[in-house]
């Protein structure tokens, strides 16, 4: 209440201009019935919304009234705090609150309704200005209309968007195609752009971002001492707690978390400005619908999965932390959330360090899912822009265009090539470390939970831990290694694709000589590497099983 309230005293004179602006917004029916009903349709649709909310608003505010009434439990609609427990006080703030609920539903309507209301308005303008510039033709003959049409379809896109696009530099250029190519250019949908919102909030919630807050940025330094405080008293707890294997899991259980936490706050702060360039790198790749719907309508099918997957992960990561944090409050055997040493076993000590891995959980969510979550959508884009790359090289013919034509296009193909090879050594840097320390985490906590597994003597619960355990390392190893094998897939099908140009039959020997050479560049294997050492490809995952099985086989064979 006092939120919305505020803002609408605040912002008054916007409130006003907002209203005001939705005069000058073009009719639904102005590209026929079909589309006028259809736009209709989802206005109702809102309308019957906004009804319901100040249908269930009034509801709620009548029993929440006189509900003091009739149930005698209840002192006042809502509970606070009365002066002295005094009956006329009561009464009056009684009352008080009857007029603040009854006020609330105007300015209920009139905060939540025109946000709604707006929004859809909008909706059906910007499906008004798709068909404004589906209704431009540049045929010959028609350079005059179709100038007039896109100046004014521009300026009223300008409009919507409220100086989004420059219209001074677009009423002064000359050339119909430039003006064309801005509009697209603003107009288009840049879908590998849009998969890095997530990322890019937790980037800068996290603090390490460019555009963090100062508090968030200083927070994030403090806490990033504090972990390595909080791993030397995880180690040190080795020395206090080895008796037996269940011990040892456990101890590893925390050790691990630990070090995957240390390594990507370390890497993200030492790399922070390399992670920027690659950010900036990633706002140059082209737009899916660069070679028609059907290209694009696949490519978004396959990055809708990557951050479908993505979500997962944070919504699991969320899960997690709480359970976590939450588990030694129902679970008396457990005293803290992940097990470390208390200094003196005290008490206070134990309140302490509870609190503060608690904040450390919570901090881990946001820079996990940028840094897991780059990695996830940058390989997702990386194998999209490839696929474009090769449809770009199809579209060269030799037999139809002319030799200048071809020359810019092959130019322009193999600039973009080089370019995604750029980006993708620049990922290669920013994660190898983390690759290899993944690698090597994975194997050996796979080891311990399939020793705890195959151990007779494990009860049920540990059994469910230790597989539970595995399918979670197991599933990190194979994000990583398929996410660098479809990169790596695609690289190699674009040999295919250049070989299969019909170049031979080019007169030019200039554009000859360069298939050539661009050939002989793209041979070299793209390949991820972890520190240099480590190939990630979907073999991987089988190696790591193998490895893992084997020495857990033998530990058991020891053990008894």
């Amino acid at each position: 209440m006092v939120l919305r309230k505020t803002m609408l005293i605040k912002n008054s004179s916007l409130y006003e201009e907002i209203l005001e602006l939705q005069f000058y917004f073009w009719k639904y029916g102005l590209f026929g019935e079909t589309t006028g009903s259809k736009l209709r349709k989802s206005m109702k649709t809102c309308v019957s919304v906004l009804k319901f909310i100040v249908i269930n608003g009034s509801m709620s505010v009548t029993l929440h009234s006189i509900s003091p009434l009739l149930v005698k439990s209840l002192v006042l609609p809502q509970s606070c705090w009365i002066p002295g427990n005094n009956p006329v006080a009561k009464n009056v703030i009684h009352i008080f609150l009857v007029i603040m609920y009854v006020e609330c539903l105007n300015y209920l309507v009139v905060f939540d309704g025109l946000y709604l209301l707006t929004a859809t308005n909008l909706k059906a303008q910007f499906i008004l200005l798709q068909k404004a510039a589906d209704s431009i033709k540049l045929t010959r003959g028609e350079e005059e209309l179709s100038w007039m049409k896109l100046k004014k379809f521009s300026q009223y896109h300008a409009f919507i968007l409220r100086g989004d696009v420059p219209i001074i530099i677009l009423i002064k250029s000359k050339t119909l195609y430039k003006l064309l190519v801005l509009l697209l250019h603003k107009m288009s949908f840049n879908e590998s752009e849009d998969n890095l919102k997530l990322c890019l909030a937790c980037y800068n919630l996290s603090g390490l971002g460019p555009s963090s807050k100062l508090f968030l940025r200083l927070l994030s330094y403090i806490l990033y001492i504090l972990l390595w405080v909080f791993l030397i008293m995880v180690i040190i707890n080795i020395a206090f707690k080895h008796d037996n294997i269940w011990d040892i899991a456990e101890i590893f259980t925390s050790v691990s978390i630990t070090i995957t936490m240390v390594i990507r706050k370390t890497i993200m702060l030492k790399h922070s400005s390399s992670f920027e360039e690659l950010i900036e790198m990633h706002s140059q790749f082209w737009d899916y619908s660069l070679f028609g719907k059907t290209t694009e309508s696949k490519i978004r099918k396959s990055t809708g999965l990557y951050k479908f997957i993505l979500k997962c992960y944070v919504v699991c990561g969320v899960i997690s932390v709480s359970l976590r944090s939450l588990a030694p409050i129902f679970a008396k055997n457990l005293v803290l959330p992940q097990d470390c040493w208390i200094p003196g076993n005290s008490t206070i000590a134990r309140f302490i360090i509870y609190a503060f891995e608690t904040v450390l959980y919570a901090e881990g969510v946001s820079y996990y899912t940028f840094f897991d979550g780059l990695l996830l959508m940058i390989t997702a884009n990386l194998k999209a822009q490839f696929i474009l790359l090769q449809k770009a090289i199809q579209s060269i013919n030799f037999e139809t265009d002319s030799s200048e034509t071809a020359w810019v296009k092959l130019v322009k193909c193999c600039e973009h090539h080089k370019f995604l090879l750029s980006v993708l050594k620049k990922l290669n840097s920013l994660y190898s470390i983390f690759y290899l320390c993944t690698y090597i985490l994975v194997i050996t906590g796979v080891c311990v939970s399939l020793f705890i597994v195959f151990d007779k003597s494990s009860t049920f619960a540990q059994i469910v831990e230790g597989a539970i355990t595995v399918v979670i390392l197991n599933s990190m190893i194979f994000m990583i290694c398929i996410c660098s094998s479809e990169t790596e897939i695609q690289a190699e099908k674009l040999i295919t694709q250049i070989y299969d140009i019909n170049w031979y039959d080019s007169p030019n020997l200039k554009i000859r000589k360069f298939i050539l050479f661009w050939l002989m560049q793209a041979q070299v294997s793209v390949q991820i590497k972890g520190a240099g050492v480590l190939v990630l490809n979907r073999p991987l995952m089988l190696q790591v099983q193998r490895i893992s099985y084997s020495v857990s086989t033998l530990l058991t064979g020891l053990n008894e």
